[in-house]
């Protein structure tokens, strides 16, 4: 079963008879459920389970938020969504233990089945049921970090985004901003000529990336244990350099180092959360469930649920398996033994599949 029911509560009976005409075609095929009464919602779901549901913040009723708080204790796996006119960070950190996403009323249709076309996607992990409800019900999800979200909505909003915009917002936080310069200047990305300031590194690394950093740097931050946060961040600055570095060997194009180097830095993004719970799951599949969740693309996901697993992967992204090999050769550098080891151990399939075939013919011929 591929699809399954859609539960949209509003007080406002014309604006559910709008979703219901517009969304009649796009969603064919699935269980939509249109309720003015969050109590009435909550009876059906009683018999028919949700995997979305859209709901209004204010009601008279119940407030929108405390209506997925009893959902998310009821029915953790389902994918939870908040409407709201409110969309500020702080908003958000408010109702993060019990919302996956806020979307801003009005919205745009698109945005509401893309929502769905995740809660598909996140069905779609081998999860036992348990392990599912497990991470729907942890309340300490990490929140989008708010510079991200201020520069997704500005590069959204805007046709020709200006680079001094884009510079300014990541200027507001000074860790960011001095992440951002020494990204720029690492050799994977710049040339000899050395940047300083926040519009030069834009300038280098263009606008995609430099989002992508902030989401990384930022998400990491999040960490509650500083000493966590620490060993996270360093961790996976070195597991990124070696990523971009095995993926220049490869000979790949530049946007294929640029998204080797941001597949190293969100490689343990899963430990932000598993390190606070007991849960019976690897962090690789929490931090792989996380970023489907926020809408990453599939390449990425596929390579943290096959970070320790190359042979589960059956895909052609050599990518993906930089990610492992490049743990390995962390993971022997600061053991403090030969890498020399790691690559004799890989097969010749893992390294036809990676294109370093010529790399480690050259490496075989100076032993």
């Amino acid at each position: 079963m591929d699809k399954g029911t859609v539960y949209f509560i509003d007080d406002e009976l014309p604006v559910l008879n709008a979703l219901r005409r517009a969304l009649r075609a796009p969603m064919k095929g699935w269980d939509l459920r249109f309720e003015q009464s969050p109590s009435q919602a909550l009876e059906e779901m009683k018999q028919d389970l949700p995997w979305v549901i859209i709901v209004d913040r204010k009601m008279p009723e119940m407030d929108g938020s405390d209506f997925l708080s009893i959902v998310q204790q009821k029915y953790p796996d389902a994918i939870r969504v908040l409407l709201t006119g409110d969309t500020s960070y702080k908003t958000a950190a408010e109702v993060a233990p019990f919302c996956h996403f806020l979307l801003a009323k009005p919205f745009e249709l698109d945005e509401i089945i893309d929502v769905v076309d995740r809660a598909v996607c996140l069905r779609k992990f081998e999860l036992s049921d348990e392990a599912r409800q497990a991470i729907g019900s942890i309340q300490t999800l990490p929140v989008l970090p708010s510079i991200y979200l201020k520069l997704v909505d500005y590069l959204n909003s805007e046709k020709d985004p200006e680079t001094e915009t884009v510079a300014e917002l990541i200027s507001q936080d000074m860790s960011i901003h001095s992440k951002i310069i020494q990204t720029a200047n690492s050799s994977f990305f710049g040339t000899a000529a050395a940047v300083f300031s926040a519009h030069d590194a834009v300038v280098r690394l263009g606008f995609d990336l430099v989002t992508k950093l902030v989401f990384c740097f930022q998400i990491h931050a999040s960490a509650q244990d500083e000493e966590v946060h620490k060993k996270l961040v360093q961790q996976a600055e070195l597991v990124a350099r070696k990523c971009a570095q095995l993926t220049k060997l490869a000979q790949s194009n530049s946007k294929s180092i640029e998204r080797s180097y941001f597949t190293g830095l969100v490689h343990n993004i899963g430990e932000l959360v598993g390190n606070h719970y007991e849960l019976n799951i690897s962090s690789d599949l929490i931090g792989a469930f996380l970023l489907k969740l926020w809408g990453f693309e599939q390449a990425l996901v596929e390579a943290l649920l096959n970070q320790n697993n190359p042979e589960q992967y059956s895909g052609d992204d050599p990518v993906v398996l930089h990610l492992y090999i490049a743990k390995q050769l962390v993971a022997a550098n600061q053991n403090s033994q030969n890498e020399e080891c790691v690559w004799e151990s890989l097969s010749n399939e893992i390294i036809e599949k990676v294109r370093l075939s010529d790399y480690v013919g050259e490496r075989n011929e100076k032993d």
